[in-house]
């Protein structure tokens, strides 16, 4: 059990900032798993979080996906309160308008002299897709996923054939694995120990949305590639 005593010497003393417990899906070990404390119980993160309060130092964080706003803020502010100590929790718009509802709990927080502050990305999430990494923009494409398997020569010597990258520019989506990274594992909607996630993230409902991917494809410079192929909206981006 972490009490105040040994934590002190990893609060302020040891350099440390405090105590930021990651509750969402998108932070992963390198094997891939769920960081621990996405499924930690409340009593052991407001436990944690009291013992760091004890020191008079330090603060908190949580970065959560907030599928549940009612429950998941209601721990952030048990963790403020009971602490004392100042948290700032992610904003970000996930299920409709949830976050709206989240900006209220915020106020109605602060109002009560429980310190909690919002955190908004500054600037878009980047990412790097490569056949090599774990994402790329083929992997729910259909004709793509014939060779998916196959050493990483063995795909690029036939994705360069003119041939299969027609198939790959006029294959639909495999709606089957939008909820899967790179076809192995499930990222949402899924359930980790019972405990519901959030929808899927919006994906463009068809390969030849991908204009660099088109521009590439078809030996022609992006812009060129934008004129020919309108851009459909996903329709998971209306909801």
């Amino acid at each position: 059990m972490l009490t105040p005593a040994r934590l002190r010497g990893y609060t302020g003393e040891a350099g440390a900032l405090g105590f930021t417990p990651a509750r969402t899906l998108s932070h992963r070990t390198s094997r891939g798993e769920p960081t621990p404390t996405l499924t930690a119980g409340a009593d052991e993160l407001v436990g944690i979080a009291r013992a760091i309060g004890a020191t008079g130092r330090g603060v908190l964080q949580v970065v959560s996906d907030f599928a549940d706003v009612e429950a998941e803020f209601g721990l952030c502010r048990r963790m403020a309160a009971e602490s004392g100590r100042p948290l700032s929790c992610s904003v970000l718009q996930t299920v409709g308008d949830a976050w709206r509802h989240q900006l209220a709990l915020l106020e109605a927080a602060n109002a009560a002299d429980v310190p909690i502050t919002g955190q908004v990305a500054p600037r878009a999430v980047g990412l790097l897709l490569g056949l090599q990494c774990t994402l790329n923009p083929f992997m729910t494409n259909r004709v793509y996923r014939e060779i998916a398997g196959r050493p990483l020569a063995e795909r690029v010597a036939i994705m360069a054939d003119p041939a299969f990258k027609q198939r790959v520019l006029e294959a639909t989506v495999d709606e089957s694995h939008h909820s899967t990274i790179a076809g192995t594992a499930p990222i949402a909607p899924a359930r980790v120990k019972g405990r519901p996630m959030s929808r899927p993230t919006s994906r463009i409902s068809n390969s030849a949305a991908c204009v660099p991917l088109i521009a590439a494809f078809s030996n022609r410079r992006p812009l060129a590639a934008t004129s020919a192929h309108r851009v459909p909206r996903s329709r998971s981006a209306d909801r």
